[in-house]
């Protein structure tokens, strides 16, 4: 049981001294050559289930997590070839899980956040699971009255405990605020419409909240992370708030949490919804940090004045981040996946997600491509050093998981649909600059199939989790690829 993992590929001579109990030592050579190995498989889940989280354990094995709103989550963990260890349900009525995560220093424990059902609406739902047998460690559930609120990404934290990524139903509802000053001539009135905005949630490892955000709702105030207009009479006015969900986000070494996903403010000229991929970072306590694509307005809460007694200080006030939306305002693009910028073109973050344009005039239709950027906040006027789509003319295609490797460089997963027909699950891989260096497509016959999040293993290939199938036959799949991206060769 000799450990090679830290040694070289090449030839070597095993020296072995044997001393008896009489005191005669021995010596035994062994010579051989040492090849890397690298195992890899292909997995299928239970029908009903669909991936939506994998990661990579601290004992060099895999977690998944797959869910779906009737059969309720899925937990399986894998060792480092593959072979499953245990195998955890979780009924729908408790929670449907949408990320799962390692907590590495503590308990080596799993915290899984998605949302539940309470009664009407829904709560952000997170529990932890020990790592032996999935058994409960501790539940729970975060949420506003009458509010929708879910968890789409939670991650480990510097200070040792979680940080949650959602979203959460405006709670203001469509509605005119009214605000009257000392002055009787000035009126403030704020009209408000419904939508989904985004939620931070931090807690503890022992799953009590530390704080939670809805738009930063923090004791009075109210943010709108959304576009507005201040009127010179005096009236400050929100047209049109729209929505902000978050799909992805990195808990930084230095405490702050840069964040994506997708942002619809509604106010692209004639009123289209179109979405927008964003960047923004945010301190450990939730505040802004900086962001290229967030405008923000503050509203006190005349309901709750915080101790104010000063009706004036019942007051609209308005700031706005000199930035624009990344992305066209008459088409959709979105972000799936945030890593650290590797340093290509000197930025802070590499985002990953969809396009929906024409690249090849006037020969290509309008179709999605995987997105891919190369972000800067105090760059140009929306952010983007660099970046590229890639995809097939005449084809659909998008990427939703992205992670850095250990030689400067990035994996990508996502669909492509180069026959028209069936999606094969794709992982390619880019160099710094987003050069294309490695492309390899995974599909099943009669089968969609799709990547949802890829991880560069501690042996140095890749996993890929994600789904195949159609309909309520689709299941989980998991592809471990050695570095040529090769599925049957070790």
């Amino acid at each position: 049981a000799f450990v090679t993992q830290d040694y070289f590929e090449k030839d070597y001579e095993l020296r072995m001294r044997l001393t008896s109990k009489e005191g005669i030592s021995h010596t035994k050579s062994l010579n051989f050559s040492l090849v890397e190995y690298i195992p890899t498989f292909d997995i299928l889940g239970e029908a009903g289930f669909q991936l939506k989280s994998i990661i990579q354990t601290y004992d060099d094995g895999y977690m998944t997590l797959s869910s779906d709103a009737t059969n309720g989550t899925k937990v399986v963990k894998y060792d480092k070839e593959g072979l499953e260890l245990w195998t955890k349900k979780i009924p729908a009525t408790v929670g449907v899980g949408e990320s799962v995560c390692e907590d590495i220093d503590y308990d080596k424990g799993f915290a899984i956040a998605g949302w539940r059902q309470n009664g009407t609406h829904k709560d952000t739902w997170v529990r932890k699971i020990n790592h032996t047998d999935g058994g409960l460690i501790w539940n729970k559930h975060f949420g506003y009255d009458n509010v929708d609120d879910a968890a789409t990404v939670i991650k480990r934290s510097i200070d040792d405990g979680f940080i949650v990524g959602g979203w959460t139903y405006n709670r203001w509802g469509t509605d005119s605020i009214i605000v009257i000053h000392d002055d009787p001539y000035r009126v403030v009135r704020t009209t408000l419409e419904t939508g989904y905005d985004i939620r931070l949630l931090k807690i503890y490892s022992n799953g009590n909240e530390v704080w939670g955000y809805e738009n930063n709702y923090s004791n009075s105030d109210w943010y709108d992370i959304s576009m507005h207009y201040c009127m010179p009479s005096g009236e400050v006015w929100i047209r049109k708030m729209g929505d902000q969900v978050i799909t992805d986000l990195i808990a930084d070494e230095n405490g702050n949490y840069l964040v994506t996903g997708w942002n619809n403010s509604r106010l692209y000229p004639g009123g289209t919804d179109k979405k927008d991929m964003y960047y923004a970072e945010v301190d450990m306590f939730g505040g802004f940090e900086s962001t290229m694509t967030w405008s923000r307005m503050s509203l006190y809460d005349h309901l709750n004045p915080a101790g104010r007694t000063n009706v004036s200080d019942w007051r609209v006030t308005c700031g706005t981040y000199p930035a624009n939306p990344l992305g066209s305002y008459s088409e959709d693009e979105i972000g799936y996946g945030i890593v650290k910028s590797q340093g290509g073109y000197g930025g802070d973050v590499v985002l990953a997600g969809e396009a929906y344009q024409r690249d090849d005039l006037p020969v290509k239709a309008k179709l999605k491509d995987g997105w891919v950027v190369d972000f800067g906040i105090n760059e140009d006027e929306d952010g983007a050093l660099w970046e590229y789509t890639f995809g097939e003319a005449e084809n659909d295609d998008i990427v939703y998981g992205i992670d850095k490797t250990r030689d400067g460089c990035y994996i990508v997963t996502g669909y492509t649909n180069t026959t028209g027909s069936d999606k094969d699950t794709w992982l390619f891989k880019l160099d710094s600059q987003l050069l294309l260096l490695l492309s390899r497509n995974y599909g099943r016959t009669g089968d969609d199939d799709t990547g949802v999040k890829a991880l560069q293993t501690s042996d140095g290939g890749y996993v890929v989790g994600g789904n195949t199938g159609t309909g309520a036959s689709i299941r989980s799949r998991v592809i471990k690829v050695n570095k040529a991206g090769d599925l049957n060769k070790k």
